[in-house]
């Protein structure tokens, strides 16, 4: 079984703005790396991050004097949304002259992956900004499905639903994936490509179905992860498998009021899809 653990690497970034010296320069871990631990979270029982994960940066005029903070704010790059104190995550300070970013506790899926900025003012109004990043490799969060481990040594392998239905039904197998930076999601069916579907963002909708529908549908979700902060950035995938059972016709007696399949099957007798 992987796991990804915290891993701190300091770094220093002369990309700045506003009055500053030369000399001046961000200081603070790189990157995080937050744990997954299996490809299944849900709503009662979110994948968290672990105690003491936090981004963190400091203004240094020079190697021996750090400056002080006036005020600090986090923006993520790609949403442009910001987080200070008041926010959750929050932004703490700490003795004035460090910030963190503090990511303990929250669910995964609350959290923003890839780019963040950490925008400095001193107290001496110099302003100073630098570049960390926020890696979480990807996994599913169900809200009202049942879903299991295809086998305890692939944590990331997840079965979802088998379902039975009707002929003309449409079908809609949900991929609730999360985690990233860079988090696509690809679609097969018994190890190709659908034949006729439509998407729903990450969500598989298969209309009309008929019998040459039956089979294997599987959500492969990928992200861009590392395993140390330091290592290059690689693709971690997860994957989502759904059963199409039975589809099934049916003929309505309009004196009975009643469905009967052709194959005498319970599954008929009821004209939409269900989960078994």
């Amino acid at each position: 079984m992987r796991f990804f653990i915290l891993t701190i690497a300091l770094f220093v970034i002369n990309d700045y703005q506003g009055k500053i010296s030369d000399a001046a320069y961000t200081f603070g871990n790189l990157n995080v790396i937050l744990k997954v631990p299996d490809g299944i979270s849900t709503v009662e029982n979110p994948h968290r991050a672990e105690f003491n994960k936090l981004l963190w940066c400091q203004a240094n005029e020079d190697a021996n004097t750090i400056l002080p903070i006036d005020s600090v704010l986090y923006r993520h790059e790609k949403t442009n949304q910001t987080f200070d104190q008041t926010t959750t995550p929050p932004v703490q300070l700490h003795d004035e002259h460090r910030a963190l970013l503090n990511f303990t506790g929250v669910p995964l899926t609350e959290i923003l992956s890839g780019k963040y900025v950490c925008h400095i003012n001193s107290t001496n109004d110099i302003d100073i900004h630098g570049n960390q990043f926020v890696y979480i490799r990807p996994f599913f969060h169900f809200n009202d499905i049942e879903a299991k481990l295809s086998h305890d040594d692939e944590p990331f392998n997840v079965i979802g639903t088998t379902l039975s239905t009707n002929k003309g039904n449409t079908v809609t197998f949900p991929c609730p994936a999360a985690g990233g930076p860079n988090l696509t999601v690809t679609w097969e069916r018994n190890n190709g490509l659908p034949e006729k579907h439509q998407r729903n963002g990450f969500d598989l909708i298969i209309p009309d179905v008929d019998e040459s529908d039956e089979g294997e549908y599987r959500c492969i979700a990928t992200a861009t992860v590392k395993n140390e902060t330091k290592s290059p950035e690689y693709v971690l995938e997860a994957t989502l498998t759904h059963y199409l059972k039975k589809v099934t016709s049916y003929i309505f007696d309009e004196e009975s009021g009643l469905s009967d399949d052709a194959t005498q099957t319970e599954d008929a007798n009821n004209n939409n899809s269900e989960v078994i």
